[in-house]
């Protein structure tokens, strides 16, 4: 597949003796953001579900960039025990930044031993509690949460989004609950900014990733097998989806803004600044959302 090097070299500075965190590593952007940050001299902890794939991964990078520093860690943002286990862990690599890349989409619901249904906790809730986690190293480091979010968030009806109702269950389109997690992490990363905390939304716009793969659940063999070619054909591929992702290292936005591509309906091209729409900036949602959340918290944590 085809690498954008030439791009990163005017875009983002090198990063020798700095740390990375990056959830969902053994995924397709995920794999193509490691890569770029091992070409940057990168530090970096590939905290993933699937050891045994990331450290095969870890090897094909490490036949490119040799002197590459990668460490793998486990991590089930499905499991509550985990991230808590897990965050502690990740303190040890003192790091700077802190990417909130994993995700799935389309999936059945199911829920955790705490009752919190597999989307919204993968997709926010357990990204969520480890920055909240390595939050103080962070900003410690003078560091950045860049949290991975979608364009599907465009297309929500705020309105009739009950953020009380954490697991959707009155939600019937699977790829509404998807957004609506969504739409946590851009309200997470908003509140964090008004906080003077660095932190940075980005989309991918449209690539054709694993979160399509029927190997997760969502989705049928014959599904794959029909429409995968045509989104490799018409969307854009995880090496250069995943750049709107290394330009937040470098870029800062503004509030009320993130990076994503430029092209058509903000789903190709390479990545630039935009505003969200003013949808998403209503302070009076965003309050709620966070005192249904402290609740939650409450419970569980």
């Amino acid at each position: 597949m085809k690498t954008y090097k030439k791009w990163i070299d005017k875009n983002v500075s090198k990063m020798y003796g700095e740390t990375v965190i990056l959830t969902g590593a053994d995924g397709s952007i995920g794999y193509y953001i490691t890569y770029y940050l091992a070409y940057l001299g990168a530090t970096i902890v590939m905290t993933v579900n699937d050891v045994n794939k990331a450290n095969k991964l870890k090897d094909q990078i490490l036949r490119e960039f040799k002197d590459a520093k990668i460490f793998i860690e486990h991590i089930d943002l499905f499991n509550i025990d985990s991230i808590k286990n897990t965050a502690e862990v990740l303190k040890k690599y003192n790091p700077k930044y802190l990417i909130n890349n994993a995700g799935v989409y389309h999936l059945p619901p199911l829920k955790n031993k705490e009752g919190l249904e597999r989307t919204f906790c993968i997709n926010f809730f357990g990204p969520y509690l480890l920055s909240k986690d390595l939050l103080p190293i962070i900003v410690k480091n003078n560091g950045k949460i860049i949290n991975q979010c979608s364009v599907s968030i465009k297309w929500v009806n705020l309105k009739k989004m009950d953020f009380s109702d954490f697991n959707s269950e009155n939600t019937k389109l699977l790829t509404q609950k998807y957004a609506k997690s969504k739409v946590m992490m851009l309200f997470d990363c908003l509140k964090l900014k008004k906080e003077g905390i660095r932190c940075e939304i980005v989309h991918p716009g449209a690539s054709a990733t694993s979160l399509f793969a029927p190997f997760r659940g969502g989705f049928s063999k014959h599904f794959a097998r029909a429409i995968f070619p045509l989104m490799k054909f018409f969307f854009m591929s995880p090496s250069k989806a995943c750049l709107s992702t290394l330009y937040a290292i470098d870029h800062n936005t503004n509030y009320g803004e993130w990076i994503g591509p430029r092209g058509l309906f903000k789903v190709w091209g390479y990545p630039k600044i935009a505003k969200l729409e003013k949808k998403f900036l209503n302070d009076e949602l965003i309050n709620s959302f966070f005192n249904y959340l402290k609740k939650l918290e409450k419970d569980f944590i």
